[in-house]
């Protein structure tokens, strides 16, 4: 086997096993998920105006952070689902070739 081949099958494992990761925040109850949420999206809030010096009082910080909550979570999902991508194209392939081999 190849170099590449080794690749592909490294591909591979890292693939199931960040589909276990995604599962494993799916499999959170809606109470974890919401405070995961809430917490990235408040420490991207407070980062912002700490960088860019903004000098928003605290409400208007929670204020901020709940109001993009929702759209953190789901480019939180749409990044997991993409990271994932290049692996499974990888897994793919594979397959295709093992069932050319067969055909032939």
């Amino acid at each position: 086997m190849k170099i590449n081949g080794y690749v592909r099958i490294a591909a591979a494992v890292l693939a199931v096993i960040w589909m276990f990761r995604i599962f494993s925040f799916s499999d959170a109850p809606g109470s974890v998920s919401m405070q995961t949420s809430r917490s990235v999206s408040y420490d991207l809030v407070k980062s912002v105006n700490d960088i860019l010096g903004l000098r928003m009082d605290e409400d208007r910080i929670l204020g901020l952070s709940r109001s993009i909550e929702k759209t953190v979570r789901k480019l939180a999902h749409m990044c997991e689902l993409w990271s994932d991508a290049p692996a499974m194209r990888g897994d793919t392939r594979v397959s295709e070739r093992i069932r050319l081999s067969v055909r032939v």
